[in-house]
Formats: C-alpha cells, structure tokens, sequence
C-alpha cells in the first residue's frame, strides 16, 4: 500500500482524506485447465479479468477481512480500478474518515486500525493499515 510516494508504516502514517495505491494480484477467475508442462499456452487464454471491486473499511483494531455488509463498516467504491496485466490489478482509492475514535497503531498490540477489504464477485482479501487517528480539539 502507497501513501506519499512510501510504503505505509508506523514512520509513514496514512491521513483520513489521503488518496493511496493497492496492487493486487489473482482477483480474477481461470478458465480451463492448467496447461501441460511442454505445450505453449498464451496465458491471457486461462484468465479472465473481473469487472468491478467494492471496499469496506472496518476501523476495529486488527479486525480481519470483511466483504461490504450493510450496517457493518463503512462500505466504498475506488477512484480507480484497472487490470494492468499478467493477473495484476491497480485499485486507487481515499481513506474515510473514521465515524468513531479509534486507537493508534503501537506495532505490538495494535498492528493495524483500519482493515481495507476489498471484495470481487467471488472473493475478497484484506490490507490491514495505519492510519492516524484525528487529533481531538480543544476548546
């Protein structure tokens, strides 16, 4: 996961607001059958691309993957989605505030708190995140 040109981290921290890059790898179907180990197959042949994803941003602390369920997250769509090739895909998207406090990442109790599902028509997976918690102003 990018975020300012870096991989996001406890020292590169993502904002609610910031617009990050996923690579993903294998969300499509295959076709058919493996090829034989001496018979040339165009490999585009075996994989068909899938056509849209959907994200559900779950704020839990370490929470694991979810797919979009009503009530349950904060459900979204990417700015961008594309398959960029060889089973490859790019989903850009902008983290959501967060509807509640939530707790800072520690890199020992909490690894992450905010878990980015991204769900396909016949399966989903997850990248769990960092991201700062809003500072609480004072009056």
């Amino acid at each position: 996961m990018l975020v300012n040109g870096r991989l996001n981290s406890l020292y590169n921290l993502i904002q609610p607001g910031d617009h990050v890059a996923l690579w993903a790898y294998g969300l499509g179907v295959t076709t058919g059958q493996p090829p034989e180990p001496t018979s040339p197959v165009d490999p585009t042949k075996l994989f068909s691309p899938i056509p849209y994803v959907r994200l559900n941003f779950d704020y839990r602390p370490n929470a694991t993957a979810s797919p979009a369920v009503p009530g349950y997250g904060l459900p979204g769509e990417p700015e961008f989605f594309g398959y960029i090739g060889g089973g490859s895909y790019q989903i850009n998207f902008r983290i959501p505030p967060p509807s509640v406090s939530i707790p800072a990442c520690d890199g020992v109790k909490i690894l992450s708190n905010l878990t980015v599902t991204i769900s396909g028509p016949n399966s989903h997976d997850a990248a769990q995140l960092c991201v700062q918690p809003p500072v609480a102003t004072q009056r």
